[in-house]
């Protein structure tokens, strides 16, 4: 009798090798005429769910919409220094300090209250 060290490990169904988010919905769907970043996210959610054959393991992808949509205090000015994930700022107390978020996108910096906006 084979020791159980040399049996071979049971292969893992491979589904993370599946790319689902790659593949590029070129036209509007023809219902609700649906723009393409939809579709695109849609059909991202669909293969997502296929990935994983198993009823049980099916996965609840979220919509590319909600991910990049953030909590409410995120549109709030005078909470944004507080927001840890401000364009991935580091959290910072803006206590005795005077510091606000300027700027958007990739020009989003701290800088004084005192100066110009």
């Amino acid at each position: 009798m084979p020791s159980k060290t040399s049996r071979k490990p049971s292969r893992r169904a491979r589904t993370t090798k599946r790319k689902a988010t790659r593949r590029t919905a070129k036209r509007k769907t023809a219902t609700k005429k649906r723009t393409t970043r939809k579709t695109k996210g849609a059909t991202a959610r669909k293969s997502a769910r296929k990935a994983t054959r198993k009823p049980a393991k099916r996965k609840a992808t979220k919509r590319a919409s909600t991910k990049r949509k953030t909590t409410k205090a995120k549109k709030n000015t005078r909470s944004k220094a507080r927001k840890a994930s401000t364009k991935r700022k580091a959290k910072r107390t803006t206590a005795k300090k005077g510091l606000r978020l300027v700027g958007s996108g990739s020009t989003k910096r701290w800088a004084s209250y005192r100066k110009a906006a």
